[in-house]
């Protein structure tokens, strides 16, 4: 003989049923009775309706929600886009998500895949912002609480880490060879002036593009940025020209609205690939505005 119990709740003007079926008639009773209680319990119900959403979709509804691929930074959307085609981690289940599962992430990210502490970090940082805004835009019931205590146990372990403060900055020998190197006609961008005004100007490689003449006041000696980097959100914000990123400014042409119409990773590319040749070791284009503040 075989029993099958059904337990069906309405709150809410929600209706939810599950059925269970065993050869055991009080088992079932027991079960009814204890998941009747489980189901009434405040947001049980969501996380019921929702279950099977996987954290793949939360990542690909934030993208969507949010205008991802054109406002996210790079290295967000890059680490957004790595975690959503993650062949594992991107099937879980982001109702259900447990402690566990997150600390296995963790573990796997460092032990197989080789991640650096922060690197794992941005991992849960950009799914913990994902999950909040899914949650209240769509209303799904992320685990959070998961992710958060996940974080917790890893950072006592070191898996995960706030990334450290760089502090390498250019040699004057370095500069003068990487210079040395662009004067001779190796790139078809005026490489030149392009390290100089990054070494002279504290300005990112992203912003250095987007700059126009328009935004140009040779009175004041400054210029606006357009959505530039904020810890809270991209502003335009107006900033001081040094004298001799003014005089870098006023020798380039103006064949374009741009004062320097070039793909930001094309200059990427370039300087690596200088650095690369000379011989220099761990020297990032980024680390020219570290030379100009400090």
């Amino acid at each position: 003989i075989s029993y099958t119990m059904q337990v069906r709740v309405m709150v809410d003007g929600k209706t939810h049923s599950e059925t269970k079926t065993s050869d055991k008639k009080k088992f079932l009773e027991k079960w009814a009775a204890k998941r009747e209680l489980e189901l009434l319990e405040d947001g049980v119900l969501d996380e019921e309706k929702h279950k099977g959403t996987t954290v793949g979709k939360i990542l690909e509804w934030y993208k969507a929600d949010f205008d991802g691929d054109t406002k996210f930074g790079r290295s967000k959307l890059s680490n957004i886009n790595f975690l959503l085609n993650h062949e594992t981690f991107s099937k879980l289940d982001a109702v259900k998500l447990t402690t566990a599962e997150l600390i296995a992430h963790g573990k796997y990210r460092q032990k197989v895949e080789k991640a650096g502490p922060s690197t794992i970090n941005n991992d849960f940082i950009w799914l913990r912002n994902a999950m909040r805004a899914v949650q209240a835009s769509r209303g799904i019931p992320t685990n959070i609480q998961a992710l958060d205590d996940a974080v917790l146990l890893l950072r006592a372990e070191g898996v995960v880490a706030r990334s450290e403060e760089r502090e390498r900055r250019p040699t004057l020998k370095e500069l003068n060879s990487l210079l040395g190197y662009f004067s001779g006609g190796r790139s078809d961008l005026p490489m030149v002036d392009i390290v100089l005004f990054a070494l002279f100007s504290a300005r990112r490689q992203s912003e250095i593009c987007r700059i126009q003449w328009e935004d140009v006041n040779l009175t004041r000696s400054d210029v606006k940025v357009a959505k530039m980097k904020h810890p809270r959100r991209k502003r335009d914000t107006y900033v001081k020209f040094t004298d001799e990123a003014q005089t870098i400014v006023d020798r380039q042409p103006k064949t374009s609205e741009k004062i320097f119409p070039y793909n930001s990773k094309t200059i990427s590319t370039y300087f690596t690939k200088a650095c690369k040749l000379l011989g220099i070791e761990d020297l990032h284009f980024h680390d020219l505005r570290h030379e100009c503040t400090s």
